[in-house]
């Protein structure tokens, strides 16, 4: 039998057809063993398969191997593989990206909202703070007031009672000197009655003498 192998290092060269021959080996048992050994020559315009000594007879030829055309198909395929390789990385790497770019969206928005919660309640504690010393300031004005008023009150309570009570004190003194002098006066009438009942009784008696 005996085969014919294309090889694409051997293109383009004269010659560049190897004949390969199967054939038993001689002075070896596997002959009759069905053993065979491979023999390889190449073909050059002193050498001939008829001269061949590992050809004892030219058989049917058959083609061996891949064509040009397979192989330019197989390296097609192979550079298809390779790009639909790089284009499933190149997917891979830019799906990485937008994840990160996602979590590193996502992280910033997280802190952000920390920080606008930090600052929201910072600003209503100092409102709160400042609230507080607004109502004690007020509070304590309103205290203030209140015994200002308080005292004003009493004050004045006082004033009235001090200024009744010198009213009445002065009433009571008006009182008792009109009293005294009326009793004067009474006193004054009585003895000047008694004083002419006396006199007119005096005068009765020296005209009875």
């Amino acid at each position: 039998m005996v085969l014919y192998v294309t090889s694409q290092e051997c293109m383009g060269r004269p010659g560049g057809r190897v004949v390969a021959a199967l054939r038993p080996e001689n002075g070896s048992d596997g002959a009759s063993h069905g053993l065979w050994c491979f023999v390889c020559c190449q073909r050059r315009p002193s050498l001939t398969l008829a001269s061949c000594p590992t050809l004892p007879r030219q058989g049917p030829q058959v083609q061996n191997g891949p064509s040009q055309e397979e192989m330019d198909l197989q390296r097609r395929q192979l550079q298809e593989l390779q790009r639909q390789k790089e284009i499933e990385r190149e997917r891979q790497e830019r799906e990485r990206q937008e994840k990160e770019r996602q979590e590193r969206e996502r992280q910033e928005c997280e802190r952000q909202e920390r920080e606008r919660l930090e600052r929201e309640t910072l600003e209503r504690q100092e409102r709160e703070r400042l609230e507080r010393e607004a109502q004690a300031e007020r509070e304590q004005m309103e205290r203030e007031q209140q015994e200002r008023a308080e005292r004003e009150m009493m004050e004045r309570e006082k004033e009235e009672r001090e200024r009744q009570e010198k009213e009445q004190q002065e009433q009571l003194d008006r009182d008792q000197q009109d009293w005294e002098r009326g009793r004067r006066i009474s006193n004054a009438g009585e003895c000047c009655l008694h004083t002419h009942k006396y006199v007119s009784t005096q005068e009765g008696v020296r005209r009875l003498t």
